[in-house]
């Protein structure tokens, strides 16, 4: 079987504090996706950050 080489992003992100505070802080997020992309041995290309951002706030 020929299998191809997956590249991916990551992007994990948090929009409130409460999130942080519930143990959704991006550093546990990244470390999952990474341990995810190990697993599946998936090639990471880059890791986008964002946090304190919501979406409910169009502007």
């Amino acid at each position: 079987m020929n299998e191809k080489e997956v590249i991916c992003g990551l992007y994990p992100r948090v929009s409130t504090e409460d999130q942080v505070c519930e143990g959704f802080s991006l550093d546990e997020q990244g470390e999952s996706m990474k341990r995810l992309c190990d697993y599946k041995k998936y090639q990471i290309y880059k890791i986008y950050r964002e946090e304190g951002v919501s979406a409910k706030n169009m502007k």
